[in-house]
């Protein structure tokens, strides 16, 4: 056995390769290093979409369940459904568009989200930490922006797994839909 000791392969890199060290410029260099953060931002967009969508349906079926039976309760109800609804598009779609303002706001709904104890809590506190990481910060730069059309070819690589997953999902979330506007 020899004096020298052997690097440990799992510690992380003590030193960072600068660009010009992987032949990278430092936009692609930037890019490739918060690209599966900006995925996730996305994604959450994407769901804040969605959840503004059903939101609208389940409003839009109160306030007309309400006219067949007069109850102030359930238009007003439907009502405030609609306008949640309405702020959730907004946000998924400023989120979409890595605006500022939109990691704001979505992080307001997260801390309401908060209060769902004890998943919600969990989730939403995963939601926060996304919108306020390091990454995030430069994800929401206006200097991003420009890097993003920089780089068009720099892609988050997604499996054929999670792709398959997230079908399932939005065709379980339809169903769901589904029954609760049609089922009754």
């Amino acid at each position: 056995m020899s004096g020298a000791m052997e690097p440990n392969p799992y510690l992380a890199p003590t030193t960072i390769a600068t660009p010009l060290e992987t032949g990278l410029s430092s936009d692609e260099e930037i890019r490739r290093q918060c690209i599966n953060r900006e995925s996730t931002i996305r994604t959450l967009s994407a769901l804040y979409i969605l959840g503004g969508v059903i939101g609208l349906i389940a409003g839009a079926s109160l306030i007309s369940q309400s006219g067949a039976s007069p109850r102030a309760t359930s238009v007003w109800t439907g009502l405030f459904c609609v306008a949640l609804s309405l702020l959730g598009l907004a946000n998924g779609t400023g989120l979409r568009a890595l605006k500022p303002w939109a990691r704001v706001l979505a992080t307001l709904q997260a801390c309401v989200g908060l209060l769902a104890f004890p998943i919600g809590t969990l989730i939403n506190a995963l939601i926060i930490s996304a919108f306020w990481s390091n990454p995030s910060k430069t994800i929401f730069s206006e200097d991003y922006k420009r890097i993003i059309a920089a780089t068009p070819h720099v892609k988050v690589k997604t499996s054929k797994v999670t792709i398959a997953v997230l079908i399932i999902l939005a065709v379980a979330v339809l169903a769901l839909v589904g029954v609760i506007i049609f089922g009754r």
